[in-house]
């Protein structure tokens, strides 16, 4: 009898120590389990069951989440499965950064079932995650964990380097996008299950397409974009972003910020899959390659100048972060960012002191980061004030706006030495904010509607309103067979109630941004910069 008893307990032990849990499990724990996607309803098989899952000190709020699992196919358990993509992924980001706050709130508010669309976006208040119609069959972005953590990614993006939020670059909005793709896929390289099945899929072999580089299978197939998204494992390579045509077919490169990102995630995946590749293939060496570049990959988003050319910023201070950890990783990181065209390959041969020659007369810190802000504001008709442009009531708005320029001359040295190093002229940077200030009017992106990404705030800036998956939005009052199709004349609706300022109906103001020359320092004329910053300062009651 004893025996048995000690049997019982031995399993009850087993049972609650788990990882993971089979169907049987999660029917003896009476549902309060919540089982969640670790890809999309388009492969049902992979899914994770967790009791409880906390987060590592950022709060968010899921509508409609009620503590605990329900089926999928209901609004209830599409809101635990957000919830629990989220723990996931904040987990496996936030315990490197160990941020307290976001961007600009201490919640993050997230709307599983935000509107009918083919969408989801982020708006430094709220994670937004659309549904739309294909064929006959319904499809929620609020499944998909690719989409979950990209989004969530743009947060924890926004969080770092909340200044590239309004920035008129294309390459800076084209790295949030990567940036989103990338933290999907770390995400996705932290879940045990899921990386056994795509070894499987791929006999080890990661470079073939698989589950983990392709995202968000389900969304894209249903766009008709084929097995996802976006792929991380392409052969594109670098351009000048305003060199590129407006828009392209999926299988070309564009200048449009989703398409041009693929450049930059494609650079990542190929360091990820030739670490993979050095330390012996399997999950050990997935293992490793995520100790490795998930802390170094954050840090240079920390630290990277931000310039026009912010490509090359981030992945020259990347691969000097990882030097002093890895040499002949770092090499290997050169050698990939050159064949993307993204370095120059001479950048190989230079050693540190010749990289460093014009700061020399700088004194070297012992712990801090000596950086040199500039003021990088303007009007935007003097970006126009010698070419000919098609004139609109809301250009001409526009043109009377200040906006933010990609400019940031700056030496990064540390303990370690050489990090990174940027002087990028101000001319390329007016190049830039010039071509995004182009697609922001031709596109019809700026008005006071809630639906239209730019907005002018109340210090004249042209200043951003959110990120969003596929470059465009349509307010859910403008959309046949949604319930608010036709009543735009209301405060409120599914897409929050008037934040900026298109209805009449009274509310609080939004948190706004202060404005500040550059949001990395504390003033002006600031010439030091504490690189552990992790967050700007706000006015939290304008």
């Amino acid at each position: 009898m004893f025996k048995i008893f000690q049997n019982i307990f031995s399993y009850i032990g087993n049972f609650f120590n788990k990882q993971s849990f089979s169907a049987c499990d999660v029917e003896a724990l009476g549902g309060n389990a919540i089982t969640y996607y670790l890809s999309d309803p388009s492969n049902p098989e992979l899914t994770e069951t967790v009791i409880d899952p906390k987060t590592y000190k950022l709060n968010f709020t899921v509508n409609g989440f009620s503590g605990r699992g329900a089926p999928l196919n209901t609004p209830q358990g599409q809101a635990a499965n957000t919830f629990a993509v989220l723990c996931h992924g904040i987990n496996v980001i936030n315990k490197k950064l160990d941020f307290g706050k976001w961007a600009l709130v201490k919640n993050l508010m997230v709307l599983p079932r935000a509107g009918v669309q083919a969408n989801a976006f982020y708006d430094r208040q709220y994670l937004k995650f659309f549904y739309f119609n294909s064929g006959s069959k319904q499809v929620f972005t609020c499944l998909s964990a690719d989409v979950i953590s990209h989004e969530m990614g743009h947060a924890f993006l926004d969080a770092m380097r909340p200044e590239f939020f309004s920035m008129a670059s294309t390459e800076i909005w084209a790295f949030h996008e990567s940036f989103g793709d990338v933290t999907a896929i770390f995400c996705s390289l932290c879940q045990p299950k899921l990386v056994k099945y795509c070894l499987e899929k791929t006999g080890g072999d990661l470079k073939k397409p698989n589950i983990i580089e392709g995202l968000a299978e389900e969304f894209g197939a249903n766009l008709g974009l084929g097995s996802g998204l976006r792929k991380a494992f392409n052969s594109f390579v670098y351009v000048k972003p305003e060199s590129l045509p407006k828009q392209a077919p999926p299988d070309q490169l564009s200048n449009e910020c989703h398409s041009f990102s693929r450049v930059m995630t494609g650079a990542f995946y190929d360091v990820f899959t030739n670490l993979y590749d050095m330390y012996g293939r399997g999950e050990g060496a997935i293992a490793k390659c995520v100790d490795l570049l998930l802390p170094t990959y954050l840090e240079a988003n920390k630290k990277a100048p931000g310039t026009a050319s912010y490509f090359a910023s981030f992945c020259k201070t990347w691969a000097e972060i990882v030097k002093a950890k890895d040499a002949k990783v770092s090499e290997m990181m050169f050698n990939v960012f050159a064949s993307r065209n993204i370095l120059p390959k001479q950048h190989m041969n230079l050693s540190v002191s010749e990289m460093n020659v014009q700061f020399l007369c700088q004194e070297k810190p012992s712990e801090e980061i000596i950086m040199q802000a500039t003021e990088a504001r303007m009007k935007v008709s003097d970006l126009f004030k010698d070419a000919v442009f098609a004139q609109s009531d809301i250009a001409s708005e526009i043109m009377q706006c200040n906006l933010i320029l990609p400019i940031d001359e700056t030496m990064v040295m540390g303990e370690n030495g050489f990090m990174a190093c940027s002087n990028i002229e101000g001319s390329q940077a007016c190049v830039c904010a010039k071509d995004a200030v182009e697609h922001i009017i031709e596109n019809d992106l700026y008005g006071p509607e809630d639906h239209k990404m730019w907005y002018k705030d109340d210090s004249n800036t042209l200043t951003r309103k959110f990120i969003s998956c596929d470059g465009s939005y349509t307010n859910n009052c403008l959309v046949p067979g949604n319930p608010e199709f036709g009543k735009c004349w209301k405060c409120k609706n599914n897409t929050g109630c008037c934040t900026y300022g298109s209805c009449g109906c009274e509310q609080k103001p939004p948190v706004r941004v202060l404005p500040t020359c550059n949001m990395r320092y504390n003033s002006c004329t600031a010439t030091r910069y504490n690189a552990s910053c992790g967050y700007a300062r706000y006015n939290e009651n304008p």
